[in-house]
């Protein structure tokens, strides 16, 4: 595989079910050229049942490594775009892992955590989901945002805050983390 080792910048989003990851970055999206971005979504790819994963990949966390390697080496291919977006409820570190095999080191991770109240309120309320509304997702919560600290990434709280200010803040991070090979325009034209 040939991978450019400076582009695209890559982003990748993560956080549990209810944290508000496509809710910004669907607001993000909508402010961003589609000439300098690629938005992935990780749930593009299709989700097998739990039985189809234990079968084929021996467990849905040894699928799960092999979709996120999937997804990172198609990102990495990527060169007519300046940033490559990868939202997602995923295991940080083996995003991170095949980022590091490719030699990798311009990408920027971001978990989005909210209290587990809000979590469920969204669940339940908003997206008519309780069946996630556990206390299994509040545990992959918690573990999604010490392994993004863990590795270096930054964590957005998004606990009562509108889903603008969570893409802001997302924004900001962007730049702070890259301002020199990043210009982000909106559609309008104009630099943010």
């Amino acid at each position: 595989m040939v991978v450019n080792k400076n582009k695209p910048y890559i982003i990748l989003i993560t956080g549990a079910s209810g944290s508000g990851k496509t809710a910004a970055l669907k607001t993000l999206e909508q402010k961003l050229s589609s000439d300098l971005a690629s938005i992935n979504y990780f749930d593009d790819m299709g989700i097998p049942s739990a039985d189809e994963m234990v079968a084929k990949y021996g467990s849905g966390e040894k699928w799960q490594e092999w979709a996120i390697h999937a997804w990172i080496d198609k990102l990495v291919q990527i060169a007519d775009k300046k940033i490559a977006i990868l939202e997602g409820s995923f295991h940080p570190e083996f995003a991170i892992s095949r980022l590091q095999e490719l030699g990798r080191t311009n990408y920027l991770l971001i978990c989005l955590h909210a209290t587990k109240a809000i979590r469920e309120e969204r669940l339940t309320l908003y997206r008519k989901q309780p069946e996630l509304a556990i206390q299994d997702m509040e545990n992959y919560a918690q573990v999604l945002k010490k392994k993004t600290v863990d590795l270096g990434g930054m964590v957005v709280d998004s606990t009562n805050r509108t889903i603008g200010e969570v893409e802001q803040e997302i924004s900001n991070l962007i730049f702070k983390y890259d301002m020199e090979s990043i210009l982000i325009h909106s559609k309008d034209g104009k630099t943010r």
